[in-house]
């Protein structure tokens, strides 16, 4: 083992490799010590054309033994002391210092076994790595977290149970840890300096993903129980390796430290029902891998309006506001199955704060499915599903309280610029009774070709769209950008992740006791992490072009 570091100290101090334009050879800034072990990269070694492709691979193939070899030595007890006991690199580590990557860090992550395994990740959980092209900080979740738990099957997650690892399993961690490492150090690089002027989001597919989520169910505190898919037992864990791609333009990885900078000294809310939540929590997860979260408001029941705070250096406010219809209503109850709705009156419950927000990200659709009936200028306008009462659907009346919604933004007196997302309508995936086993059973997104988006589905998303482009157009003619508005158009991309859903799992381990004909189902919200992670990706590279049109306006 020491000659193979010493191999790649040899190697990392002139390193070659091929690519495209032919053999380019590459210095790091500084010789590493050929006397000391762990090798040590400064930040600055990562800088410029640093060659991943020659790091990781000599990490893999000389740091530790290949796959093939220790599968075939580990019946030999290869890799283990005379104890039996599996060897650990010299510094017994495995630590991140902060701003630095250790070479033997990931080797002795993926060496140690049992309950040393368990107090490094506890270590590790509240540290992180930081590699550096563009400042993007790493944390332990995206890298390990997950291929610890395909390497546990998950046992660890259920019960914490110490799992002894053979080191053939060990080598074959490490291999799939740094190849993530890898695909994000080449995504950073490839997305550095670059600015998208316009990209339609809403049309691609979904492809493997190999780097996996920011965070995890252990990892965010933020997390309805509900959404908590994994730590409630869900078993697959493929619908977590999956990215969004659309057909014209690149979506970059969600960058929180950067979400952070655009909207330092800001007020971002969340309005609408409970995906509005869904999408909240789901960055709430993913700026609290950078900066924590601190709630200081919670009132309703449910805590249904909520506010966060990020401090310095970001002072950054995230709050949430229930509203099912944005505009001014009465939910229906069980003993009134119906809604009330008033669509010339905007629900001032979020209203009344818009001076003081900046962005607002509004998301409503599910509740106007329900009967109601529907008021304009106190008169009934008409009713869905509700008798002695004319029946008019509830299309338009999802447009006109959208209308609304826009009118009483837009006449807002607004000291500062303001902008308003409006995420589209997300389809469920029930398949049957809700309460009946296999409501929402599938593993793997849908094809193109096997899912197309029609009926409600396709009118609820023609809606949105159609009114915030006419605001829009109005938005940017008459009042020269002081309130813009845009679609989050996520129909279709919601429509093709039939996998996200927590189903039965929105209940602890609900199969413990074996299969029941019989179980509670959500077939509506996401699963977090999950596909509703992409919404948020979305959003953060819209306002990255809203910044980029906005400085080449100065």
């Amino acid at each position: 083992m020491q000659s193979s570091r010493s191999a790649l100290k040899s190697r990392l101090h002139s390193m070659q490799f091929q690519n495209n334009c032919g053999m380019r050879t590459y210095r790091l800034s500084k010789s590493p010590s050929t006397d000391s072990y762990p090798l040590v990269l400064d930040i600055d070694d990562f800088k410029d054309d640093f060659p991943f492709d020659a790091l990781f691979g000599n990490l893999v193939n000389k740091l530790l033994p290949s796959y093939l070899e220790e599968e075939t030595d580990a019946s030999e007890g290869h890799g283990a002391n005379d104890n039996g006991h599996l060897r650990t690199a010299s510094d017994g580590g495995g630590r991140f210092a902060q701003g630095i990557l250790e070479a033997s860090s990931l080797t002795t992550f993926f060496s140690l076994s049992g309950a040393e395994f368990q107090k490094i990740y506890d270590l590790l959980s509240t540290q992180q790595a930081m590699v550096s092209l563009t400042g993007v900080v790493l944390w332990k979740g995206s890298l390990t977290s997950f291929t610890f738990r395909n390497i546990c099957r998950r046992r660890y997650w259920k019960a914490r149970l110490a799992v002894s690892i053979g080191n053939a399993t060990a080598s074959r961690g490490l291999e799939v840890a740094v190849a993530n490492l890898q695909d994000y150090c080449n995504e950073s690089v490839k997305e550095k300096n670059v600015v998208q002027t316009s990209c339609d989001y809403s049309n691609g597919e979904w492809i493997p993903n190999n780097l996996g989520p920011l965070y995890n169910g252990t990892t965010c505190d933020t997390i309805k129980t509900g959404q908590n898919c994994m730590v409630y037992g869900r078993p697959d864990e493929d619908y977590l390796h999956w990215k969004w791609k659309p057909k014209t333009c690149e979506l970059p990885r969600f960058d929180p430290i950067i979400f952070l900078k655009l909207l330092k000294n800001k007020h971002v809310a969340f309005v609408g029902d409970s995906l509005a939540r869904n999408q909240l929590e789901s960055l709430l997860c993913m700026l609290a891998t950078v900066s924590k979260p601190n709630l200081y408001y919670t009132n309703g029941d449910d805590n249904k309006f909520r506010k966060w705070h990020f401090d310095d250096p970001h002072n950054v406010n995230v709050s949430i506001y229930w509203s099912p219809f944005l505009v001014s209503g009465v939910e229906k109850t069980n003993e009134r199955n119906y809604n009330t709705l008033y669509l010339d009156l905007v629900d001032e419950n979020w209203a009344k704060d818009l001076e003081n927000i900046d962005m607002l990200v509004l998301s409503v659709g599910h509740w106007y499915l329900y009967s109601g009936i529907y008021y304009n200028n106190n008169s009934v306008l008409g009713c869905h599903f509700h008798e002695n009462c004319t029946e008019i659907g509830f299309y338009d009346i999802y447009g006109k309280a959208l209308k609304t919604v826009f009118q009483s933004v837009i006449e807002k007196n607004y000291k500062h610029a303001v902008s308003v997302f409006l995420t589209t309508y997300q389809p469920h995936h029930f398949e049957g009774e809700w309460d009946k086993f296999g409501a929402c059973p599938k593993t793997r997104p849908y094809k193109e070709s096997e899912y197309g988006l029609e009926g409600m589905n396709e009118e609820m998303r023609k809606v949105g769209v159609k009114n915030v482009r006419e605001v829009k157009l109005r938005a940017d003619i008459e009042f020269k950008n002081n309130v813009r508005f845009e679609a989050l158009d996520v129909t279709k991309m919601a429509l093709l992740r039939p996998d996200g859903h927590p189903g039965p799992y929105k209940n602890p381990f609900p199969f413990a006791n074996g299969i029941l004909e019989r179980v509670q189902n959500d077939c509506v919200h996401w699963c977090l992490p999950g596909p509703i992670d992409t919404w948020n990706e979305i959003l953060l590279a819209v306002i990255k072009q809203h910044a980029s049109e906005d400085k080449g306006k100065r």
